[in-house]
């Protein structure tokens, strides 16, 4: 079993589960032997805020369904293996699947990988009807900190994030949160002002400033409701409002060079404008 920690999770208000995972952390998860998803980051830091906002914790479990659920049942039993460690002395003493609670407000993404061969994908998945045997999964449930294992079993799940299908992508992920200033697809040019910034190692890059990034035609955007991901264009981004955009590189590299290469992926998150195509 492993674990981490619950500031790790949900102590960064950034990106639904992302939507995770699951809205924003002021710091993404330091966990890089799941490359593999999870860009979960997105929903996994959308979650976290709310949590934090409503002062309750982001509960994170990653494992395999133990058994596929049975119609209309409200149940998923997962054999966990990982979880972050606001609930590690359950895992001292507790062998075998858990079963975690649905919930109508419950949100079901499934990750698949870009046909561009960058990374992966989050759709909108329907329900745990989707769910079999052996899928990998990532659960996340917010219930008040400090809460017992019972508790957080009986709180229905923030979102569930299915990864069966999500490909190893290359490279750390590198993620800026800022202020949308201009956007210009002709030129594949997108300016931010950042205020958040995450890399994999060492200290956040300096806030507050406006630098330039570059897209293409492979780069995902992504917009974020109620930690329900859909695919947007370019144009479809208010300028004026905050994104979270995300470039994977080799650990170490300087935001000088991060610059010259495309985005991964852009992220918005709350409603869009009428004239936006959702």
């Amino acid at each position: 079993m492993q674990y981490r920690t619950l500031a790790a999770v949900a102590g960064a208000a950034a990106l639904a589960l992302g939507a995770a995972g699951t809205a924003d952390a002021k710091k993404p998860p330091k966990h890089h032997a799941r490359n593999t998803a999870v860009q979960t980051v997105v929903p996994v830091q959308q979650a976290a805020a709310a949590a934090t906002a409503s002062k309750s914790a982001t509960y994170w479990f990653s494992g395999v369904v133990a058994a596929t659920p049975v119609a209309g049942s409200t149940q998923v039993a997962m054999s966990v293996t990982m979880a972050n460690r606001g609930v590690h002395r359950f895992f001292k003493t507790h062998v075998g699947a858990i079963n975690f609670t649905m919930g109508p407000a419950t949100s079901y993404v499934a990750i698949s990988a870009a046909p561009s061969g960058r990374g992966n994908v989050p759709n909108p998945s329907s329900a745990a009807a989707t769910l079999m045997a052996g899928h990998k999964l990532d659960i996340l449930v917010n219930a008040p900190k400090d809460a017992k294992m019972a508790d957080v079993l009986a709180m229905p799940a923030a979102q569930v994030i299915d990864r069966t299908a999500a490909v190893v992508p290359s490279g750390f992920n590198y993620g800026f949160r800022g202020t949308l200033k201009a956007i210009d697809p002709s030129t594949g040019r997108l300016t931010l002002t950042i205020h958040q910034a995450f890399r994999p190692t060492g200290p956040a890059y300096r806030l507050n400033r406006t630098v330039t990034f570059t897209f293409d035609a492979s780069t995902l955007f992504l917009n974020w409701e109620a930690k329900v991901p859909s695919l947007i264009v370019p144009t479809d981004v208010p300028v004026g409002t905050s994104i979270l955009v995300h470039i994977r590189a080799p650990r170490g590299t300087r935001l000088a060079t991060l610059l010259t290469q495309p985005l991964w992926r852009a992220a918005h998150f709350g409603p869009l404008p009428a004239t936006a195509t959702a």
